[in-house]
């Protein structure tokens, strides 16, 4: 096994890369990436621009490349995405796609090797994100992968930059937003997370969801809420928050007549 920084993403022609690589840094892990391709350069290929992808991102990414003969299904509950091979005399990668499928519905992605518009067209079965021929089209791969990023935030998840990761936050789980003098902080139900994205920023995530910004410095979920006035709002949890004076309207508004005062 290599263990292999972005910095580090230039491999040898040691024919060992067809052994296990991981893609890591020191921050957690953002997104797994299993990338089951026969061909070693083409393998390759797709590892360093996934590398690159990463960099220029500054997101956490592992990734591993399988040999066509490992059992990708007994690792399949550890990865997100898996890039898998389906041209000719190759289509087991699309029988592997749809087992995968079939036991994790949606929760997996898929991006596939196509030689032909029929074997392109197959791999919509599984509702893969894009099909690439070779040679591999960089740009498209990689918007591949921002598309998986934006589907994930777009069913209810908040990407949240922390200090060196990526993280995933349901946005049902969240009291409130706090913008503080060096980051923001993120109170879920379970934990307190810090960004380095601004309380602005937020506020335009959540702007299609039950968001509400009550103060310069607090952005609430309006579902979490229990009771408020003129002067605080309150969370199911107990814990209170002040509210600006000027905001109170809106807020009726926002959470309007069904709410029980």
């Amino acid at each position: 096994m290599l263990d292999l920084c972005f910095s580090d993403a230039k491999l040898s022609s040691n024919r060992a890369f067809t052994a296990h690589i991981c893609s890591k840094s020191r921050g957690g892990i953002f997104i797994k990436i299993a990338i089951c391709i026969s061909e070693n350069k083409l393998s390759e290929s797709v590892y360093e621009t996934i590398c690159e992808y990463g960099e220029k991102r500054r997101l956490q990414i592992f990734c591993r490349c399988f040999k066509i003969r490992d059992d990708i299904l007994s690792f399949a509950d550890e990865y997100d995405i898996f890039i898998f091979d389906c041209r000719k005399n190759k289509t087991d990668g699309l029988k592997k796609a749809q087992s995968i499928k079939n036991i994790y519905k949606k929760q997996k992605a898929f991006i596939f090797v196509s030689d032909t518009i029929a074997s392109a067209c197959k791999t919509f079965e599984v509702d893969a994100l894009t099909s690439l021929t070779v040679p591999i089209n960089a740009e498209k791969l990689c918007r591949a992968i921002d598309n998986y990023i934006f589907k994930s935030r777009f069913c209810g998840n908040l990407a949240i930059r922390l200090k060196k990761e990526l993280d995933f936050v349901p946005a049902d789980k969240i009291y409130y937003i706090e913008a503080t003098k060096k980051s923001t902080s993120i109170h879920t139900q379970a934990k307190e997370l810090y960004s380095l994205f601004s309380i602005s920023y937020y506020e335009k995530e959540l702007a299609d969801l039950s968001f509400f910004r009550i103060h310069r410095s607090y952005l609430i979920n309006i579902n979490m809420l229990k009771s408020f006035n003129g002067k605080y709002v309150t969370f199911i949890n107990g814990e209170k928050l002040i509210i600006s004076p000027k905001k109170y309207p809106a807020l009726c508004c926002a959470v309007g007549s069904s709410f029980i005062l």
